[in-house]
């Protein structure tokens, strides 16, 4: 059972302990459980407990479903270092059908959490005070998301309910923050954006808190924002901002962002789940 009392544990000890288990055992290794109930995605934590695996700081856990059509991820954490750095930088969820580390496919949300076009991961807290809208059982307020691929530097930034298939929302109450993900396994013509991948496969997972993730591809797609869509990182470029900013430093004992990677093994109809 996840803990609900957060401590300052810094969230590089999150990092490495992830390093940890990789160098040990080569790769992360995770199962996603075959989908046996509804879940809806309301960034309350009611469908995960019997899929739940803790990471090493015990206070996050990751929860994955799937069926013949979804993925299903639920994030949940009291760690306040990663629950700050999501709500501000928010979090990419990179996928590869392939099963490796491949920057395929991501979908990064919130995607900011001040005002439209105001990120807020370069502003350092005034007084110790954590923003407005973190009050227990308020939701986040974001309606977007960016997309990354899943063709060749396409980046987009638009509202969740024109991703045809692709959910997203997160919670924050007390003191714990629940993430939860729904995305398309594959465009069935109904889905343009998907993973591209089928029940029974393995795929990579990549998890990254930062603002500007990184692609790595040939001339950085992310630089424009294909079908010109308002909102986009036009301008910004793939990288943080945090040596552009006219002299303003970076806070100091800012926490490393998180970035790890995980083969996630889908499941089939029928598969027993322990």
């Amino acid at each position: 059972m996840l803990s609900t009392k957060p401590n300052l544990m810094p969230l590089h000890g999150i990092v490495i302990s992830l390093l940890t288990l990789l160098a040990g055992c080569g790769t992360l290794e995770l199962t996603s459980h075959w989908r046996a109930h509804d879940v809806t995605i309301d960034g309350k934590n009611t469908e995960w407990h019997d899929s739940l695996t803790t990471l090493d700081d015990k206070q996050t856990s990751v929860g994955l479903l799937n069926d013949e059509q979804f993925l299903y991820v639920g994030l949940i954490t009291a760690n306040p270092n990663l629950q700050r750095q999501i709500i501000r930088q928010g979090i990419t969820f990179w996928f590869d059908r392939e099963g490796g580390k491949g920057k395929t496919f991501g979908i990064r949300y919130p995607v900011g959490f001040g005002s439209a076009g105001q990120p807020r991961e370069e502003r350092p807290e005034e007084g110790g005070k954590e923003p407005d809208g973190w009050a227990a059982g308020v939701p986040l307020p974001s309606g977007e998301l960016e997309l990354y691929g899943p063709g060749d530097e396409e980046h987009h930034r638009m509202a969740i309910a024109a991703t045809a298939g692709i959910e997203v929302q997160a919670h924050f109450e007390n003191s714990v923050l629940v993430y939860e993900l729904k995305v398309p396994l594959a465009d069935d013509g109904h889905h343009p954006f998907a993973i591209g991948t089928k029940p029974g496969a393995a795929i990579g997972v990549g998890v990254e808190t930062s603002g500007f993730p990184s692609v790595e591809r040939p001339h950085e797609g992310m630089r424009e924002n294909p079908g010109g869509r308002p909102g986009g990182a036009g301008g910004r470029g793939g990288r943080s901002r945090g040596a552009e900013t006219g002299g303003r430093s970076a806070p100091r004992s800012q926490p490393e962002p998180l970035k790890t990677w995980a083969k996630v093994q889908l499941s089939t109809r029928g598969a027993s789940q322990n």
